[in-house]
């Protein structure tokens, strides 16, 4: 009885110490959509440390279905990279303009389609909007565009995305420790892995541990396999959608949010994953449609050595991102302004 005891603790102390160890010294520091996908332990200091620039409170509107009688110029519509409120471009927006601004959460559509139903349905005349910013992460924008129904006719509802990034994926998974324990253990060998990892050729994020590492979303390496009709089919989709905003006397802004792999790729060593040149098709684009590609807005400060624009745990931009992006739009903005001689109301 006793060699049976004995035989059993040996089985059982150390997947005790695995589990005590997964549950106090890992799980605590899953942080950001890429250390919960990956169950990677950045740990919290990376978070504090980087979230020093934010906005005291949130001065964007998050749309509703309850009526208001309120105008708003200018009309945000994204996916996860547009709804971060306090922390958001929009909100960097607001505090430089002296206008309304509203953003519209995402729902089972395309960000692409539901700006479009919004604009057939009278949305964007009842409000007096004159300047709307479709934001789509690049990883789908060209499905996205493909996929444009000219013909729907719908009204806007708040139900969930259906899409899913890093962050709803990660935040999707189960919390009953078994499995996640489970899922840690198979990652530590990186079988199945979603979250891939490059070193960098300089300490590129502000953590001594992770900061010489490019962590990044696997669907980030799998844009090269757009074939190039798909591509000028999106580019044919994107000019229609501007000159039907355009005959509506609404300003189209179109922004890419560049994946990180595709931002940080050039500044990693021995890197044997291919290199995506995806954007490079739009930089030759009608003049007369508005898209700004945040890579290349992001290059030149990452040269200059530009820590934390992306967060190291996590595929979106930093508040720093944020700022950065924003400051670039109300540019953009007030471009338009200028040349259009228009006057956007309180």
């Amino acid at each position: 009885m006793r060699k049976f005891i004995f035989r059993v603790l040996i089985i059982l102390v150390p997947a005790y110490i695995v589990v005590l160890y997964y549950y106090f010294l890992i799980l605590p520091n899953l942080t950001g959509d890429l250390g919960n996908l990956g169950q990677i332990p950045f740990g919290n200091e990376y978070e504090f440390k980087i979230s020093r620039d934010y906005l005291s409170t949130s001065k964007v509107d998050e749309f509703t279905n309850v009526k208001t009688d309120k105008k708003y110029s200018l009309i945000t519509i994204g996916d996860s990279f547009s709804q971060f409120k306090l922390t958001g471009y929009q909100n960097f927006i607001k505090t430089k303009c002296n206008y309304d601004v509203l953003n519209i959460p995402k729902n089972e559509l395309t960000p692409e389609q539901n700006a479009l139903i919004l604009l057939n349905n009278g949305f964007f005349d009842k409000n007096k909007t004159n300047i709307v910013i479709v934001e789509s992460v690049e990883r789908y924008f060209i499905q996205r565009l493909i996929d444009i129904d000219f013909n729907k006719n719908a009204t806007f509802n708040l139900k969930s995305d259906k899409d899913q990034n890093a962050e709803e994926v990660a935040s999707s998974s189960t919390n009953s420790l078994l499995p996640r324990l489970t899922s840690w253990i198979r990652l530590k060998f990186d079988y199945q892995n979603p979250v891939k990892s490059l070193k960098l050729k300089q300490q590129m994020f502000s953590d001594k541990r992770y900061g010489e590492n490019l962590y990044f979303y696997e669907q980030d390496i799998l844009l090269e396999k757009q074939t190039i009709k798909n591509i000028e089919l999106a580019k044919t989709n994107l000019l229609k959608l501007n000159s039907i905003f355009k005959k509506h006397n609404v300003k189209l802004i179109y922004m890419i949010a560049a994946d990180k792999y595709d931002v940080y790729e050039k500044y990693t060593n021995n890197n044997s994953f291919p290199v995506c040149h995806l954007l490079e098709y739009f930089d030759s684009i009608d003049k007369n449609c508005c898209v700004i590609n945040t890579k290349i807005i992001f290059e030149p400060l990452l040269d200059a050595g530009e820590k934390d624009i992306y967060k190291m745990n996590d595929s979106h931009w930093s508040v720093t991102g944020h700022k950065i992006v924003a400051n670039i739009l109300t540019k953009e903005i007030q471009n338009y302004i200028d040349n259009s001689a228009l006057k956007l109301f309180n």
